[in-house]
């Protein structure tokens, strides 16, 4: 989809710079022994959009920087940083997305405006291979919930099994736990999954090895076994 892709790697030692013009490469790929020791690591890519394919090509910094906000998210400590052209500063912008807590983070900020009942509950766990990260805050100023999912860093907007084994394992656990602690009577209904979740607002992150991804657009995730584990470690 590209015009021209310039694409330099480093690596032991060496620096590799590869170009492709329209999905052909443009020569042989350039190796040379890296200046100043050789220990650089990493991979920088300069792509130009092909005007024979897109009609109108125009680079939006807010979608760019919801996306890379979302993944500094997801990665924990990873810092990410944005360069973009301000016209009204007429002047480059840097700006620095580095979150140390991850989900909790997430959380807080979907509910910086809110009026928050609690300290957001994180949990992480691993098991059969799939690994599962969420958060979770309660708020009083809504009556609804708003529950994001991600699969391998992408968002699951359609939802799926680990949203799914998510909200099942809340419901279950605060019924149990709200019987236990007597709030609820034996001739007491169980409280239903919207009731329970009235107010939440939560993250759910999960790292699948063979995901499988359902409907139209991609984004609902598919994997049965995930719901299983979601529920597992959600309850614990």
């Amino acid at each position: 989809l590209s015009e021209l892709v310039e694409v330099t790697a480093y690596r032991d030692g060496n620096e590799y710079n590869q170009s492709f013009s329209r999905g052909i490469a443009v020569g042989a790929m350039q190796v040379a022994k890296q200046e100043g020791g050789g220990k650089r690591q990493g991979t920088t890519i300069r792509f130009k959009p092909d005007d024979q394919i897109f009609d109108k090509i125009v680079f939006s910094v807010d979608t760019i920087r919801t996306r890379m906000k979302e993944l500094a998210f997801l990665n924990s400590g990873t810092e990410l940083n944005l360069s973009s052209y301000d016209k009204k500063k007429d002047a480059m912008v840097d700006e620095q997305m580095l979150f140390s807590d991850g989900l909790k983070d997430y959380v807080m900020d979907l509910t910086s405006d809110a009026n928050r009942l609690h300290e957001p509950i994180t949990f992480k766990g691993e098991l059969e291979g799939v690994r599962v990260e969420g958060s979770l805050c309660w708020t009083a100023d809504s009556y609804s919930d708003t529950l994001l999912g991600y699969a391998n860093s992408i968002r699951t907007t359609d939802g799926g099994t680990h949203l799914d084994g998510l909200k099942y394992s809340l419901t279950r656990t605060i019924n149990a736990l709200s019987r236990k602690a007597k709030l609820l009577k034996d001739s007491d209904a169980n409280l239903g999954g919207d009731h329970v979740r009235e107010g939440l607002s939560g993250v759910i992150a999960v790292w699948v090895p063979n995901p499988e991804f359902e409907g139209q657009t991609k984004t609902r995730l598919g994997n049965s076994e995930v719901r299983r584990i979601v529920e597992t470690i959600a309850s614990d």
